[in-house]
C-alpha cells in the first residue's frame, strides 16, 4: 500500500496509490479528486496534483469502498436530522462536525456534500424518491443558535395564505401558460430546455426574483425564511407516513 506526500503527484503516481489503472484514474478523474480531499489539501495541475497538506500523513492509506468519514456521515445523519423531518443539510452537516469534531477528518465543504449525498441516497433528491422515503423542498421558518445550527417550523395556515399571496405577485398564479408550453413540447414546437428557459420568462424564476419574493415574505412575516427539507421516512406514493 502506497502512503500520500507532499508535493507533486503524478497521474500515474495517483493511480497506484488508488491501486486503479492510470486509463481508470482519468475516466473517473472528478470522482476520485472528491475521495483525494478526505485525506489531504491540494490543488489540481496538469498531469496531477500538488499536495499541500496531508491530514494524517502516517495513515495515509487509500481505503477502498466509503471512507470512514462519509460512514460517519451516514450514521449520524437520521440522527442529527430534526424529528419532525424538517432541515437542511447545512443544518445536519453543522450538527455532525459539533459532534464528530475529533473523527472528522474533512473540509465543512467536503461534509455538506457528503450530506447531501446520504440525503439522496436515503430519500431521494427533493420531489423522487430513495432508499428509506422521499424527501421534498419547502419555504419555511428559521431561528439560529449561538453555536452555528438551527430550528426550522413550518408556516401556520394564516403564514401560508399570506406566502401564497406574495408568490403569486412575484410569480403569477396562472398555470395555463405553463400547461400549454408543456404542450407544445410534446407535439415537437419546442425542446425541454427552450421551454425551461420560456417558463422562468414567463413567470420570473430568476435570481433576482427568488430574492425580492425572500425579502418581501421576510418583511410581512417578521422573521427569517429559508428553503427547507422535508423528509418523509417510508415514503411512497399513496402510502406516505410521516415521522
Amino acid at each position: 500500500m502506497k502512503l500520500l506526500h507532499l508535493g507533486i503527484m503524478k497521474n500515474k503516481e495517483l493511480a497506484e496509490w488508488f491501486g486503479i489503472a492510470v486509463k481508470t484514474l482519468s475516466n473517473q478523474k472528478q470522482k476520485r479528486l472528491q475521495e483525494l480531499k478526505e485525506y489531504c489539501d491540494f490543488k489540481e495541475v496538469y498531469g496531477g496534483v500538488n499536495i499541500l497538506k496531508i491530514y494524517d500523513e502516517k495513515n495515509s492509506y487509500y481505503v477502498k469502498e466509503k471512507s470512514k468519514n462519509y460512514k460517519i456521515v451516514d450514521l449520524a445523519f437520521d440522527e442529527e436530522w430534526a424529528p419532525d423531518g424538517l432541515d437542511t443539510c447545512s443544518n445536519v452537516a453543522i450538527k455532525i462536525a459539533n459532534k464528530h469534531n475529533n473523527e472528522l477528518t474533512i473540509k465543512n465543504t467536503t461534509l455538506y456534500n457528503y450530506t447531501i449525498q446520504v440525503r439522496n441516497e436515503k430519500y431521494g433528491k427533493p420531489f423522487t424518491i430513495g432508499d428509506l422515503g422521499k424527501c421534498e423542498y419547502l419555504w419555511c421558518k428559521i431561528e439560529r443558535s449561538a453555536d452555528g445550527t438551527a430550528i426550522l417550523t413550518e408556516f401556520t395556515d394564516e403564514q401560508k395564505k399570506i406566502k401564497d399571496k406574495i408568490m403569486t405577485q412575484f410569480f403569477g398564479g396562472d398555470t395555463e401558460k405553463e400547461i400549454l408550453v408543456a404542450q407544445m413540447v410534446q407535439e415537437g414546437e419546442i425542446s425541454k430546455a427552450e421551454a425551461y428557459d420560456l417558463i422562468c420568462e414567463l413567470k420570473n424564476l430568476n435570481q433576482a426574483g427568488f430574492l425580492a419574493f425572500k425579502f418581501a415574505l421576510e418583511e410581512a412575516l417578521g422573521c427569517e425564511i429559508v428553503r427547507g427539507t422535508k423528509i418523509y421516512r417510508g415514503a411512497y406514493e399513496g402510502l406516505a407516513t410521516e415521522n
